[in-house]
């Protein structure tokens, strides 16, 4: 199986074949949504790295075979074609993250891997925090170097009704964590480019629609006290919802997939999988969501469920469309990681 860095010279042709799905026909994946949910996100997290990136680059040696911590690594820059191999791949990853096998390989149990933190969250632009400190039974507080990734939840324990999720995450930071071993942690979060939630919806959240969860704001106190004059709150930092997935609440379910440009439109195209249907809601009660949120400062399109909707069918079959939005976010996306904070 080959790696698109080494095949595709050419990094917008790279960007292609990481943003297209299914990856092969028939599809090995269709009787499984949560590797299937995975792996459109790592290789569109993938897709969305500069084209400078060093993760970007081609093998170097001649004839030596590129190396990979993973299989999942692997399958996020891999070109897919044969079906037979993306099967083997696919058992081989299902046991590398932990599951016995398909029914038990749910995105809810997946997303959270050793793999998956050491290959995707544990990357920069994704850390939930840049600094942690610790203190222990012997010793006082100091800096902490030990890895350690994290995820930020919203459930019944959430301080505000109706939720307001940039608040959420001001306490959330200001918490102390107390882990297994005793040692007691403080987060002091980077921002980062991305910010992902587990979010579990729950009595006198106030979330109707997807506006509710779209967009929030986070301030950083780094940069309160050395704002420079010139009129924009620089310590302020907004998110906009990317990605969603719709956890399964029973074995036979599926998880689905929902995927926005950072204007808020909905991402669609002929090739997207039943697991990536975009006309179901996120934030209604009885699923659990993984909601991916992106620093952005784009306008938000303003539509209604109704208007939404009619504007997915609309261009579900209009690839040209669809590849102009997610292009658009792309860029977008590349130049804010461009800019060195995330490196």
């Amino acid at each position: 199986m080959d790696d698109i860095r080494d095949v595709e010279k050419d990094t917008n042709r790279q960007d292609a074949r990481l943003a297209s799905w299914p990856y092969a026909k028939p599809n090995p994946l269709r009787d499984a949504s949560g590797i299937e949910c995975l792996l459109v996100l790592v290789r569109l997290f993938n897709c969305q790295l500069p084209h400078s990136s060093p993760r970007r680059a081609a093998q170097t040696g001649r004839g030596e075979p590129r190396q990979y911590s993973s299989t999942l690594e692997r399958l996020s820059w891999a070109r897919i074609k044969d079906t037979k191999t993306l099967s083997a791949d696919i058992s081989r990853l299902i046991r590398e993250l932990g599951a016995a096998n398909l029914k038990e390989a749910t995105f809810e149990r997946l997303f959270c891997s050793e793999p998956m933190n050491s290959e995707v969250w544990s990357r920069p632009e994704h850390r939930l925090f840049d600094t942690f400190i610790k203190k222990t039974a012997s010793s006082p507080w100091g800096v902490d170097t030990d890895p350690y990734v994290d995820i930020f939840r919203i459930g019944r324990d959430a301080v505000t009704r109706p939720l307001d999720i940039g608040k959420e995450v001001i306490s959330w930071c200001d918490n102390i964590i107390t882990r297994e071993d005793g040692a007691k942690l403080r987060r002091f979060p980077p921002p980062p480019l991305y910010f992902r939630i587990e979010y579990t919806p729950f009595e006198g959240a106030g979330v109707q629609d997807l506006s509710d969860l779209q967009v929030w704001s986070f301030r950083d106190p780094r940069l309160e006290a050395n704002q420079p004059d010139d009129g924009v709150d620089h310590a302020s930092i907004r998110y906009v919802l990317t990605a969603a997935v719709r956890m399964r609440s029973e074995p036979n379910e599926r998880d689905h997939l929902r995927l926005f440009t950072v204007d808020g439109s909905d991402i669609y195209t002929g090739m997207t999988p039943p697991d990536g249907d975009p006309c179901w809601s996120i934030g209604l009660p009885g699923h659990k969501y993984l909601l991916i949120y992106t620093i952005s400062n784009w306008p938000i399109c303003e539509l209604t469920p109704q208007e939404r909707e009619d504007l997915i069918l609309d261009r579900r079959d209009t690839n040209d469309e669809a590849a102009r939005l997610w292009e658009s976010g792309r860029r977008h996306l590349a130049s804010l990681m461009a800019s060195g904070h995330f490196e």
